[in-house]
């Protein structure tokens, strides 16, 4: 689970590794890595690194992961991680991946926001996990 860039990653993380990560939570996450005077390029110029990372053309050119993922956002967020770039990624989804969603009418891209959806986000995501193996 992860808000912001963390939401991104999280949701990487689960459709790149679907066995080591079967469900995630992206609580106003971006679905590609961000290059602004923070990042830089981090791909460093590839085009094929920029596809490889970007979730919407993951889900537009390669076979959908068996991973279930909680997004979040408002209809008055703007930007990468905003609501229209959520219904983005929303309208690709495609079996086996499942995909649930939270889309406030009002919040932004803030603690407050996201500390609201917390407790929903962890009942969603203690339901998706598999139970703990004892050794």
């Amino acid at each position: 689970m992860g808000d912001s860039t963390g939401g991104y990653c999280s949701a990487k993380l689960a459709m790149l590794q679907p066995a080591t990560f079967p469900a995630a939570v992206a609580l106003s996450g971006y679905y590609n890595t961000l290059k602004n005077n923070t990042t830089g390029d981090l791909r460093g110029g590839s085009l094929v690194l920029r596809k490889l990372n970007d979730l919407l053309w993951r889900l537009k050119h390669m076979p959908a992961p068996a991973v279930s993922l909680l997004v979040t956002t408002s209809r008055d967020e703007n930007g990468p991680e905003g609501h229209s770039n959520t219904a983005a990624f929303l309208r690709l989804v495609k079996p086996p991946l499942f995909v649930d969603s939270i889309i406030q009418r009002h919040g932004g891209h803030n603690f407050a926001t996201w500390s609201g959806q917390m407790p929903t986000a962890l009942s969603w995501l203690s339901k998706k996990l598999p139970p703990i193996q004892a050794r």
